[in-house]
């Protein structure tokens, strides 16, 4: 059996360029029209966002945008959604 040592992520020792998920692409994005369904969040704490990307770059690729809130309600700051375009 071959030894797999610094070969592999599960092997590696030092540390990475980049943290897991840290978003490097092989193109750009351009993100613009960030709207929401309104100003304040209703007493059942919701609210719609919506935001245009597009692809600059010269690959194809997928985006996964995700949403997170701020402020005193449900906690504090919280990932509150993901949309994968």
């Amino acid at each position: 059996m071959t030894s797999r040592k610094g070969r592999t992520y599960m092997y590696f020792k030092g540390q990475p360029l980049y943290p897991f998920g840290f978003g490097l692409s092989y193109t750009t994005f351009e993100y613009s029209n960030l709207r929401t369904s309104t100003d304040s969040v209703n007493a059942a704490g919701e609210v719609a966002v919506s935001v245009d990307v597009k692809n600059t770059g010269p690959a194809p690729a997928m985006r996964s945008c995700n949403c997170t809130s701020s402020g005193s309600f449900r906690g504090g700051a919280a990932h509150q959604g993901t949309a994968r375009i």
